[in-house]
């Protein structure tokens, strides 16, 4: 390659790494607040049965196998009701957002994935990291 090609070629990539960089970072930022409130929310749905003692239920389940076989489904059903709803319809709306982001971004994931294989692959050929 000629210097002028090679100078632009560096241009290019150094473009492509901060858009790829930026891009990956506000995905990222996104993916970990939707995951904090989730987790935020399950703590909070955890510690609300805790207090109104929900899970005391399950206590009789350590007396043997043949009581968790045939009573699982009451049991389960009682914390059911107890969870309180305004703590799950935000865990499980932010849970089908995440899955819905996931989904609309898996395209834009995989080109950057590429990109990303074409930047290595083009350093590797001019033995140079592309930092500057």
């Amino acid at each position: 390659m000629t210097d002028p090609e090679q100078q632009i070629m560096q241009k290019i990539v150094r473009l492509e790494r901060r858009r790829t960089r930026i891009w990956l970072a506000v995905f990222w930022v996104v993916v970990g607040v939707l995951v904090i409130f989730v987790v935020l929310s399950v703590i909070s749905i955890f510690l609300t049965l805790r207090e109104r003692e929900s899970l005391k239920v399950f206590d009789i389940y350590t007396e043997g196998w043949d009581v968790l076989r045939q009573g699982w489904f009451d049991a389960l059903r009682s914390v059911w009701y107890d969870i309180p709803r305004h703590h799950l319809l935000p865990a499980v709306s932010t849970i089908i957002l995440a899955i819905v982001i996931l989904v609309l971004t898996r395209r834009q994931r995989t080109t950057i994935r590429r990109k990303q294989a074409s930047i290595a692959e083009y350093n590797q050929k001019t033995k140079t990291d592309g930092r500057r």
